[in-house]
């Protein structure tokens, strides 16, 4: 008689547990927008989406789309930038890209841009492109579009300085192999100072120390 309020939370606990596991794996497996420094006039390293950079470096990026098992047959993707109105970033350059499986581009180029000032942030809108077929397929990556910023004066060490997203609206969308509407895993990328180097500031300091001591002397 005891075995059905037993075999009740058995089950129960064993459906939570598939609920969880399907939650985890459609997270782990969700269409992914992404954004990673490729290159630098500086002494930053590549190849992810946070950088270390000083004023007057050009820095490069790429966004990437990732398909799910949705797969990805259109997309039109928005940028923003310097949006804590931080002004860390001067954009240099944009350009649309057109990667296989996706066989055209609706408009020439990005539909449009705008320069981060003071409390305005900046914006690149739309970058899109389609295929009359199957597009992107489970776990397949495409290249959207590269972008070139110039680092300001003002850059620091904080939070996203870019993020990518549908910003454009009525424009902006992501839509699968059987045309519904997706909803993309936005991210972002950040500009980082660059810290000194132990020995570097080593150095500062002893010659800080030096200029003290030299201060502090009796004079004959």
């Amino acid at each position: 008689m005891g075995s059905g309020p037993l075999k009740a939370r058995f089950f129960s606990s064993a459906a939570l547990a598939l609920l969880l596991s399907a939650a985890l794996a459609s997270a782990a497996t969700a269409t992914t927008v992404d954004i990673t420094f490729t290159a630098t006039t500086g002494s930053g390293a590549v190849g992810s989406n946070a950088i270390e950079a000083a004023s007057g470096d050009t820095l490069t990026a790429m966004v990437s789309l990732t398909a799910d098992a949705a797969g990805v047959s259109s997309y039109g993707i928005s940028l923003r930038f310097d949006s804590d109105f931080g002004d860390e970033l001067n954009f240099v350059s944009v350009t649309e890209l057109l990667t296989s499986p996706f066989a055209f581009n609706l408009t020439p180029g990005c539909d449009s841009t705008q320069e981060s000032a003071g409390a305005q942030g900046g914006h690149v809108f739309t970058c899109e492109a389609a295929t009359l077929g199957t597009g992107l397929t489970s776990g397949a990556s495409a290249d959207i579009f590269e972008i070139v910023f110039a680092v300001t004066g003002n850059v620091a060490t904080d939070g996203f300085d870019i993020q990518t997203g549908v910003f454009n609206t009525g424009f902006d969308g992501v839509f699968g192999n059987a045309g519904g509407s997706l909803s993309p895993t936005f991210g972002g990328a950040s500009v980082n100072t660059i810290i000194p180097e132990p020995n570097t500031v080593l150095l500062l300091g002893l010659g800080l120390i030096g200029l003290a001591v030299n201060g502090r002397k009796p004079r004959s």
